[in-house]
């Protein structure tokens, strides 16, 4: 039977270092973890470590020069050198060649062999986004006297070429921004999207890119043809002054110089050269077109009122009215939209006026408005009370055939008159 070691004292632990420490099993002694060769173990892993792991630690050398390690000196318990380093050859190589890394080397301060209580400074300037500036500074403290040594390299002619450049761009800029600020902004223009490829035939698109590169047609700015078909007019419309703006030049040509264009421009239309089979095939774009073409008179005088309460287009009111989007819609029906059965446009003089317009176009069959003006009138006489709009109007009676024939009538009647007239006062 084996004896087992000699048990420590209760309250002590027997501490064994670089031997065989063992305990009793059944298999007999069973070695514990041997300190020493874990050590040797973790500087066997340290020396084949490559060299890119290790770091070269430069201590200020301030910390040399610390309290704390001169009382350590003069007890004796350690010794300090002041020696410099050794030479660096690879970092002088840097220094005086372009950093391949594309930053500048930042220069060590070196310590020369100086007294006990001096002090050596290392101040270096990170280089400006546009200048290059390098800055070695040594000082040295010898009875009490501060030496420093800078050299400074400052290279700023690109910054200061740039600030001058850019200082002139945005005195420019300001010169043309104040120069244009009383000119209005572009005007809006009908069809200023794509036409896309959906017709019948090649005659269609071109007779679109004929009337709207007309020059007559440009300088009228039909506004009839922008409510539907214009990206530009609705990102007009959320301003006031914009809106105006575009309203200003609509209004300006007269009438009798651009409504006999915008008849000639329809009828053109119908043709078959032109868009009637794809008008006959009802394609959107073609039948909208019409639609503001034939309508360009009514909503000419529609769109050019003015509000008497606020001297602005009553147009321009309705558009940017935020609290009720509904003052618009009105606009629309001289176009053939229905109104919304759940608008209510606000009731003022506008609203009358504009109706009264449009009443006196629905009587002629061929004006789109013709086919919603009762509807919309009974439903803005039940928001604003009966007899607010006229809803008798005999819709639809008349053609635009019948409107010329009755003007050259009540011409020529006019003229018999005027001649019957002066050949009494000759007889007399």
């Amino acid at each position: 039977m084996s004896s087992l070691p000699d048990r420590p004292r209760p309250g002590r632990r027997r501490l064994s270092y670089g031997r065989r420490v063992g305990v009793a099993s059944p298999g007999g002694y069973r070695l514990l973890a041997i300190p020493t060769t874990f050590l040797s173990i973790l500087i066997l892993i340290t020396a084949v470590l490559p060299p890119s792991v290790a770091r070269d630690i430069q201590v200020p050398y301030q910390e040399y020069d610390s309290p704390q390690l001169r009382r350590l000196a003069r007890r004796g318990e350690i010794a300090i050198d002041k020696r410099a380093p050794p030479p660096r050859p690879s970092l002088r190589q840097r220094q005086e060649n372009a950093d391949p890394f594309g930053s500048t080397a930042v220069p060590l301060a070196t310590p020369t062999s100086e007294p006990e209580g001096s002090t050596a400074v290392s101040s270096t300037a990170t280089p400006a986004s546009e200048s290059e500036v390098s800055v070695m500074a040594s000082a040295t403290d010898t009875d009490s006297a501060i030496s420093i040594q800078s050299t400074l390299v400052v290279t700023a002619t690109n910054t200061m070429s740039a600030n001058a450049t850019s200082t002139g761009n945005a005195t420019s800029s300001i010169e043309t921004a104040s120069a244009t600020a009383g000119l209005p902004s572009a005007l809006p223009s009908a069809f200023d999207t794509s036409l896309g490829n959906n017709f019948t035939a090649q005659g269609c698109p071109n007779f679109f890119n004929a009337f709207l590169n007309n020059a007559t047609f440009r300088d009228c700015h039909p506004t009839s043809l922008l409510l539907q078909n214009s990206n530009s007019f609705f990102r007009t419309s959320r301003s006031l002054v914009s809106l105006s703006q575009a309203l200003d030049a609509s209004c300006k040509p007269s009438l009798a110089q651009c409504s006999p264009l915008m008849a000639s421009l329809a009828s053109q239309l119908m043709q078959d050269s032109n868009c009637g089979q794809d008008y006959r095939n009802q394609n959107s774009l073609v039948v909208q077109a019409h639609a503001g073409l034939v309508s360009y008179e009514p909503l000419y005088r529609a769109t050019c009122l003015r509000n008497r309460a606020t001297g602005n287009y009553c147009f321009a009111d309705a558009i940017t009215n935020t609290s009720n989007l509904s003052d618009s819609y009105p606009y629309y029906t001289a176009l053939g939209t229905s109104l919304p059965a759940a608008a209510r446009p606000t009731c003022d003089e506008c609203l009358q006026e504009t109706m009264d317009i449009f009443a006196g176009y629905a009587t002629n069959r061929d004006q789109p408005v013709s086919k919603t003006y009762i509807t919309t009138a009974q439903q803005i006489n039940m928001g604003c009370g009966p007899g607010f709009v006229n809803t008798t109007v005999p819709v639809g009676t008349v053609s635009n055939s019948a409107v010329k024939q009755g003007t050259v009538t009540e011409a020529s009647a006019l003229l018999a008159f005027v001649i019957g007239l002066i050949v009494a006062c000759v007889a007399f």
